[in-house]
């Protein structure tokens, strides 16, 4: 009887599935981009007498004032990792930082997935801390997706509907002008997607596109941090209509953390292609980066099944990506001369298997978890883990394993400014042309 009914559920689902099979999937408005965006694009509005798409970072200042080509680096940086439910976490290290008093106003923030989220709040100041606790510690924190019927031409598990109506009612026409106002001060906000069209990490200039006078900035903006935090497989992609040599293509993006969990370019330090050693001015800049999770992520016993052995495959992927991401950070700050900062979630806090899992208590608990680390300057780690002397793990000669001290092997490692330097131009609008040569 049992088998009969589960039939019949499954036949009434199947049928559920068949008659919304028609919104199943992300329409285009327009085509694809026929080739990879070349990497010499730009958008119309960045072209400057230069055409140099790097002098859209390069000039970046810590006065607050101008844009007039001053090499000065920035002076307070602010990196927001991906992390899911453990943004929480990030909510609540800036809520303690702002208890603490001892928080910088940022010259640069920048966010992928969660952090995209968050970074639009942490760049306007501490006084939004209350709206970040309450988005992340209440119950509309759960109403992120809703489940959908499962179809094999489906292009996602659930529908982002929920999350989509909370960022609308979070990302208003008047925080963009506040945004605003504070791009033409010189800062910069910014956020990371990933093309499916190009396989691609895309950089957003979140405050130029609030600034600019694209009738359809807020949508975009909008757009943009849906984007970020739609989880490929689970959350559908999101069409952002743009336009190339004036023609209109429609491309298909997701979640920046397939691309990488954390995002500092080496522009955004002062560090121009052309002239590397001229560039160099960030003695005292200050890289703040918080993990919405654990630095060294947690091991745990796999069972020799198809869905165990697929999702820690997974997680391994995402967690080399964040230790390659760190170490990367670490480095560029250090043949900047920067200081750099980690903070993420103790080893010792128990976390959920899945940073997908919105439940309200686990939020609440990271966000005491992380304004306790706030508000404690002694909470900020100087390097990331495994690159101290003694940390790390030595290879292998056979199978037989003692525990004993490695040395570390931190030195043998350097910064090729030639390989680290990559003209990624920020998005400020949807409109490109190709470069000028």
């Amino acid at each position: 009887m049992d088998r009969v009914r589960s039939v019949i559920n499954l036949l009434r689902q199947c049928a559920f599935a068949l008659a919304l099979a028609g919104c199943a999937s992300v329409a285009r408005d327009y085509p694809p981009p026929p080739f990879p965006l070349p990497s010499d694009s730009q958008p119309e509005e960045s072209l400057g007498e230069t055409d140099d798409p790097s002098e859209g970072l390069v000039q970046l200042t810590s006065g607050g004032g101008s844009l007039s080509g001053t090499r000065e680096a920035p002076r307070h940086i602010l990196v927001l990792s991906g992390g899911g439910v453990n943004g929480a976490f990030t909510a609540g290290v800036l809520a303690g930082w702002s208890e603490s008093g001892t928080r910088p106003q940022f010259d640069i923030v920048t966010g992928i997935s969660t952090g995209a989220l968050v970074a639009p709040f942490a760049f306007l100041g501490r006084e939004y801390d209350g709206t970040l606790q309450r988005v992340y510690t209440s119950k509309e924190a759960t109403q992120v997706y809703s489940p959908r019927p499962l179809l094999f031409w489906s292009d996602a598990l659930a529908s982002s509907e929920p999350l989509r109506k909370r960022i609308e009612n979070e990302i208003t026409d008047e925080l963009l002008r506040h945004i605003a106002v504070e791009h033409r001060r010189g800062r910069r906000l910014f956020a990371g997607t990933t093309s499916l069209d190009s396989q691609e990490l895309v950089v957003w200039d979140l405050g130029a596109i609030a600034a600019g006078d694209d009738p359809n900035r807020t949508r975009l903006f909008r757009d943009v941090l849906l984007a970020s935090c739609s989880v490929p497989g689970l959350l559908p992609p999101v069409p952002i209509n743009i336009q190339v040599e004036g023609k209109p293509y429609t491309e298909l993006h997701v979640d920046g953390s397939v691309s990488t969990s954390m995002l500092l370019l080496p522009q955004m330090l002062g560090i121009d292609r052309q002239d590397v050693a001229a560039s160099l001015d960030a003695a005292n800049s200050h890289v703040y980066v918080i993990v919405a999770g654990k630095a060294i992520p947690d091991r745990m016993p796999v069972e020799r099944e198809l869905l165990q052995i697929t999702g820690a495959s997974l997680q391994g992927v995402l967690k080399s990506l964040q230790t390659h991401e760190l170490n990367r950070i670490q480095l560029l700050t250090q043949f900047t001369g920067a200081t750099f900062h980690l903070a993420a979630i103790p080893p010792h806090i128990l976390l959920s298997t899945s940073s997908l899992k919105f439940d309200i208590e686990t939020m609440q608990r990271l966000y005491r978890t992380g304004r306790e680390i706030g508000s404690s300057c002694d909470a900020w780690l100087a390097k990331p883990p495994g690159v101290a002397p003694g940390e790390g793990s030595a290879p292998r000669t056979g199978s037989r394993i003692v525990v004993r001290p490695s040395r570390s092997q931190s030195d043998a490692f350097t910064f090729d400014p030639e390989v680290e330097l990559k003209r990624t131009v920020p998005r400020s609008s949807t409109s490109a042309i190709r470069g000028i040569h």
